[in-house]
């Protein structure tokens, strides 16, 4: 069995088994944090910080940098229209994207089938800090 078939196995069960509450769009503790996207962090972060599901506004972006202008962007949409009225950044050490070359990033993108003009749009030094 594939990874994806896994998944959407595990997906219709979860659905099939979900019971849903009601919650707000606002953070229940008024807070908006932002921090790296590490798949390391699912599961570890909200329990080591006391949160639950709906505590806080949780703005997860890519990268060795975590302060880009969609991350700016996140956190100024939770504080001005969905009630946050703190702001926590959190990082953490050994980063995946720490020491990632651009050069190098932009050869595997093309490697994979992406064109290089549609990389250009972007600047790959900015995602990895």
């Amino acid at each position: 069995m594939t990874i994806l078939e896994n998944v959407l196995k595990d997906n219709k069960e979860f659905v099939e088994n979900f019971e849903g509450t009601e919650m707000s769009h606002h953070a229940a503790k008024k807070l908006a944090i932002l921090t790296c996207m590490d798949c390391r962090l699912i599961d570890f972060f909200e329990p080591a910080l006391g949160l639950k599901r709906g505590d806080a506004k949780i703005v997860r972006n890519a990268g060795n940098s975590i302060v880009g202008e969609d991350a700016i962007r996140s956190i100024g949409a939770a504080l001005y229209n969905l009630g946050a009225e703190e702001v926590m950044v959190v990082g953490h050490t050994e980063c995946g994207m720490a020491g990632a070359d651009a050069e190098a990033l932009k050869e595997k993108m093309i490697a994979r089938g992406i064109k290089e003009e549609d990389i250009a749009k972007y600047d790959l030094a900015q995602w990895i800090g």
